[in-house]
């Protein structure tokens, strides 16, 4: 707990100390939606270029997933697989 206070999050030993159970909590929920909405505009630069050059863009939750519920709406084996082959016949192909 004290790793992420002090160094993710940036807290001096001084504010964490300081602070109560449920107002460090509070800190933390806040800087993990701040942490995501950073992700989120990176991700919306990202795709902006992705759709721009893609000729088949994928959407933006699976270009790059964020949340949980993202991340679990991903790459199934069956997918992966077929990635691969689709890679495996544009490397022949060259």
């Amino acid at each position: 707990m004290h790793e992420y206070a002090f160094g993710v999050m940036g807290l001096s030993p001084l504010q964490y100390y300081g602070m109560t159970e449920s107002e460090y909590l509070a800190q933390c929920e806040g800087f993990k939606r701040r942490e995501l909405g950073e992700w989120e505009r990176t991700r919306i630069i990202a795709y902006t270029i992705h759709v721009h050059n893609a000729k088949d863009p994928k959407r933006i939750e699976e270009f790059m997933p964020l949340t949980k519920e993202e991340r679990s709406m991903g790459l199934t084996p069956e997918k992966m697989m077929d990635i691969w082959e689709q890679h495996k016949k544009k490397s022949n192909g060259r």
